[in-house]
């Protein structure tokens, strides 16, 4: 996903592949995105001046996320992140 000075809204089903990946770019963006609890997730982001509200994620290293059940999920989905004064929202249902 691209998006430049935007608000994306992205909902993802637990119909995905086994090992998903989603890519972001942004600028001065504010993003949501909701994911099902029974997928693990992991979450990377690059950038400055970022806000970020994550939903039962765990602090692995600088930069990366993770939800607890992410080793032992039989789906996973791979978010990376690069942009600067954005919002990041990720939601699990």
């Amino acid at each position: 996903i691209g998006a430049g000075a935007a608000e994306v809204d992205l909902k993802l089903g637990d119909n995905v592949e086994n090992n998903a990946v989603v890519e972001i770019e942004a600028g001065v963006a504010s993003i949501e995105i909701n994911i099902p609890e029974s997928i693990g997730c992991e979450f990377t982001v690059d950038g400055a001046f970022n806000s970020k509200e994550l939903d039962n994620f765990e602090k692995i290293s600088d930069g990366l996320y993770r939800t607890s059940n992410y080793n032992s999920a039989a789906k996973k989905i791979k978010i990376t992140y690069e942009g600067g004064l954005s919002k990041l929202e990720i939601n699990r249902y």
